[in-house]
């Protein structure tokens, strides 16, 4: 009886442990995926600042 305790305790920490590890991983990607977003935007933004004529003061 008490090892199927200690089997269950050691199962919930797994589960929780599995859990937690998921939750980080999510956390960690959509940061990834927002900066990398970001960053597209940005430099789309400077290619096109970048690309047009500027009138030059003479």
């Amino acid at each position: 009886m008490t090892g199927m305790i200690v089997f269950f305790h050691r199962l919930q920490f797994c589960a929780m442990a599995v859990i937690v590890i998921v939750i980080v991983i999510v956390i960690v990607a959509s940061m990834l995926g927002v900066s990398a977003g970001l960053a597209v935007g940005v430099q789309g933004i400077a290619h096109k600042v970048a690309s047009e004529k500027v009138p030059v003061a003479k």
